[in-house]
């Protein structure tokens, strides 16, 4: 049997189906060799597409696409959402924090006036994150090469405006880009 997929009541194997979402308008499942597509006809006419081939889903969408943890494709912008809180703590002189999501404020421990980053905890490899700091008034050093951070040098984050982008590779975050601004 040819790849399945269930969507509360509507199952699709090899051949399509078509059912109607409340609200939604037509949802199109089509699957035949691993590969297959659904296709969302929306009320306004226009149509949303995933298409699933090789295990990769491609979304072909006219509109809005929002995902689970705040992150949003509109018009061919990705957003990230508004960046939550990680406070850092220290174990044994490193200090560390624990990624959720792609976009963090980092803040000292105990409101400190500077604090060091030295590892960030969680993400998947060919994840990305953000960082920025919460207030100008507490300054968030990320350090180079002393956790798991692999940078151009270390970078002191000193106003909310300062960001550092990671991508993690294997169990390293490695910097992609930085933004030292006023």
């Amino acid at each position: 049997m040819a790849s399945e997929l269930e969507v509360g009541s509507l199952k699709a194997g090899a051949s399509s189906t078509q059912t109607t979402i409340s609200n939604a308008g037509t949802l199109t499942v089509n699957a035949n060799s691993g590969a297959g597509a659904l296709v969302v006809s929306n009320a306004d006419g226009s149509a949303d597409i995933v298409n699933v081939e090789s295990g990769k889903f491609v979304i072909s969408s006219t509109g809005l696409a929002t995902f689970s943890a705040g992150i949003t494709v509109s018009g061919g912008f990705l957003s990230l959402d508004t960046p939550t809180e990680l406070t850092i703590v220290e174990s044994n002189s490193i200090g560390a924090v624990t990624a959720t999501r792609s976009f963090h404020d980092v803040d000292t421990e105990g409101d400190a006036a500077t604090d060091d980053l030295d590892t960030i905890n969680g993400g998947s490899a060919g994840d990305i994150l953000t960082l920025k700091i919460l207030t100008s008034t507490r300054n968030v050093t990320v350090k180079d090469a002393t956790g798991n951070l692999r940078l151009a040098g270390d970078f002191t984050l000193t106003s909310p405006n300062d960001i550092i982008t990671l991508i993690k590779y294997s169990t390293v975050w490695i910097e992609t880009s930085r933004s030292d601004n006023v």
